[in-house]
């Protein structure tokens, strides 16, 4: 991609998107042990080890109530990770949103918001037993002192989001220093011509995984797949059906490749690539170069952080 492209790519990712903070908080369990408190004998070939070297930490309350909180605050981040990209200008728990998706993801995070608060009051009525559990289980190391009191427990819970925009500073920027104006333009263009490669990127590696994944179960085609399942077959559907939403630099060659899955899969189901030795071998054979034509886009990327959180299917 040429300088001019990438510019414009960017021009276009950042009219054509949005980005949206989630931020969710819960009760948290983790507390420190004081070294005081930790006895260390000698371990096998040495001494006993330093205690400052040493971090130990306790639960407060051990709680299937919490992680079902915990579980349903990832599963809404992997159901927006799957309409959106991660927003790599900001990070932590920040997703740009297509325009056109806004209306839906926002619908989505009302009813979840809603939903969650069900749970939070079955963690509540449960607290009290957690603490009387925790207090024998912990021994001498319980402290009544990090226990809130039940009325004030729902209060460690919160789900919000909100909407940012990530740009040069305006009229008031320039007014102060025209100058200082031009190094924040230049450095907020930067940071976009740097979030194109990005987003590509995250494409392009979250439809290798997909593509991968039923690659691997059809094998060659030739045989019968082991454990084939139909969610298998839809997860796949679901990438590709939403990827418009997510392309938001427009490339052209990822486009293509997906036009390439959607007429491969196109009326097949998970019965059919079972059954059919001719379908399963056709969609083996062009899911095959479809995760080449993908590994090719990053053979040559380097290295980063930015990932999709695709359940196993």
């Amino acid at each position: 991609m040429t300088t001019t492209d990438n510019k414009q790519a960017a021009e276009m990712a950042e009219k054509s998107s949005v980005c949206i903070i989630i931020e969710t908080s819960k009760f948290n369990v983790r507390r420190a042990v004081p070294r005081s408190a930790v006895r260390v004998d000698s371990v096998q070939d040495g001494g006993a080890p330093d205690k400052a070297m040493l971090a130990v930490g306790k639960d407060l309350v051990d709680s299937d109530e919490l992680r079902a909180i915990e579980s349903y605050d990832a599963s809404t981040k992997a159901w927006l990770g799957s309409r959106a990209v991660p927003d790599e200008l900001l990070r932590n728990s920040a997703f740009r949103v297509s325009v056109d998706a806004l209306a839906d993801v926002y619908e989505y995070l009302e009813r979840r918001s809603k939903d969650r608060k069900p749970l939070v009051k079955v963690f509540r009525a449960a607290y009290p037993g957690l603490v009387k559990a925790a207090r024998e289980r912990l021994g001498a190391l319980w402290s009544p002192a990090q226990y809130p009191d039940v009325a004030l427990i729902e209060q460690a819970f919160s789900f919000s989001w909100r909407v940012v925009e990530i740009g040069v500073p305006g009229e008031k920027l320039r007014s102060v220093s025209r100058a200082l104006f031009e190094k924040e333009r230049e450095k907020a263009e930067s940071a976009w011509s740097n979030a194109v490669g990005q987003i590509n990127e995250a494409l392009a590696k979250g439809m290798a995984q997909v593509v991968g994944h039923l690659a691997e179960k059809l094998g060659g085609g030739d045989e019968k797949p082991k454990r084939l399942r139909e969610s298998a077959v839809k997860h796949v559907a679901e990438f590709l059906d939403t990827f418009d939403q997510r392309n938001l630099t427009k490339n052209a060659d990822l486009a293509d490749l997906v036009d390439k899955a959607r007429k491969l899969l196109s009326g097949v189901d998970a019965k059919m690539l079972r059954g059919d030795a001719a379908v399963r071998g056709a969609v083996a054979r062009g899911f095959a170069d479809v995760k080449a034509g993908l590994d090719k886009m990053l053979e040559d990327r380097p290295a980063r952080a930015i990932t999709f959180s695709d359940e196993e299917v």
